[in-house]
């Protein structure tokens, strides 16, 4: 019919022999597609992870494909629509999931364009993607300008991948989200409880994009409040530290989005690789964003096999607390996986003022540049403890 599927009162006969009417079975046909494929795919590729994408299922789909947000469109009340909508689907059950960058009916201008690309980076599920009749959206049609503000982003991203990679091995044992909806933490917080222009990314970080149209040209800068949730935050971009429940900032036209880290969090990042189908490239990063304690998680794994459900994997735990006037940092693991990163480079925000950092016998060299403590610990693999001496 019109609607483009059975008339609601339909009958169907179902394995059992009893009868339903199409309205209490019409999402289930999206789920045992997505199952179908996602098993049809197994049986030829046993030993590969199957990757499937749809638009529109009902809940249980996410055990078998990803999802999108469907044909949002290119305005800022779309870009606005994606934290909620994705912490949503987050909370539901739903963890792998994105919106569509740039809108997908319509054109962005070029401004809208660069920020649902910033934006679109910290998504679970992030492409650039729009209807056959809408206009080209590759990143250099804009300019230069917009085309380096989306290389940016998709590096930022790239940097990014084994926090975000720990978050989903994370979402698939305990259903935690990766998208979360700010009172996650603390549902008993009324000051977040509505917030819906920001949302956190995994346990550690808080993403807060400009969903607003930016200031004229010529206009002045003003500040904006971000909420955020107890505790203390660092905005990263300066590591200023937050600790009243609201940051005031200022956005500039480097970025549109703004992301803080929640004080005591170890955040795992590499060097931005250009592309993740090979080893791993560089060092392992580690930002340690200094509060009374400190604690953070790597999963890592071959990344599309299924060695890693009989052990084959790699799980770090990290923690630094203060031992007299040193800091010190341990990181232990599990699994077999053999570690794919040989060094480690070790920011240290808001922590004491450290000189030298010593690990396994040897002293490393420590660089501080605006505030952050540097140390490059080398040959150390995945489990070590470092010292940061005054």
């Amino acid at each position: 019919n019109e609607s483009k599927t059975f008339a609601l009162d339909v009958e169907h006969r179902l394995e059992d022999g009893s009868r339903v009417i199409h309205s209490a079975v019409h999402n289930a046909y999206g789920t045992l597609n997505v199952r179908a494929t996602h098993e049809g795919l197994q049986r030829l590729q046993p030993e590969k992870r199957p990757f499937v994408l749809t638009r529109a299922a009902s809940p249980g789909a996410q055990r078998w494909s990803a999802s999108w947000t469907g044909d949002n469109r290119a305005t800022r009340e779309h870009l606005a629509q994606t934290v909620p909508q994705l912490a949503q689907l987050g909370v539901s059950g739903y963890p792998f999931v994105g919106a569509d960058v740039g809108g997908f009916v319509g054109c962005p201008d070029p401004e809208l364009f660069a920020e649902w690309m910033e934006l679109g980076a910290y998504q679970p599920f992030f492409r650039n993607h729009a209807a056959h009749d809408a206009c080209a959206r590759e990143p250099w049609v804009f300019g230069a300008a917009i085309e380096e503000r989306a290389r940016a982003a998709v590096e930022r991203r790239y940097q990014l991948v084994p926090y975000l990679y720990t978050a989903f091995e994370e979402t698939s044992r305990t259903g935690a989200p990766i998208v979360r909806p700010l009172w996650f933490d603390a549902p008993d917080d009324a000051r977040v409880r509505r917030e819906e222009r920001s949302f956190l990314l995994g346990g550690a970080l808080l993403v807060s994009p400009r969903l607003d149209a930016p200031r004229a040209p010529g206009a002045a800068a003003t500040e904006e409040s971000v909420v955020l949730p107890r505790g203390a935050w660092f905005d990263t971009r300066n590591n200023r530290l937050w600790n009243d429940g609201e940051a005031r900032i200022v956005r500039d036209e480097a970025t549109s989005v703004r992301v803080f880290a929640r004080a005591g969090s170890i955040v795992p990042s590499m060097t931005a690789p250009t592309h993740l189908s090979g080893p791993w490239s560089g060092a392992l990063e580690l930002d340690v964003w200094f509060g009374e304690s400190c604690e953070g998680a790597l999963y890592w794994d071959d990344g599309e096999s299924r060695a890693h459900e009989r052990g084959e994997f790699r799980r770090v735990s990290f923690s630094c607390s203060l031992e007299g006037g040193s800091l010190r940092l341990d990181a232990k693991s599990l699994g077999s996986f053999v570690t794919p990163w040989k060094d480690v480079v070790v920011r240290l925000h808001g922590a004491p003022s450290v000189q030298r950092a010593r690990a396994s016998g040897k002293t490393m060299r420590v660089t501080t540049k605006a505030g952050v403590a540097m140390s490059r610990l080398v040959g150390v693999g995945a489990d070590f403890s470092v010292t940061f001496e005054q």
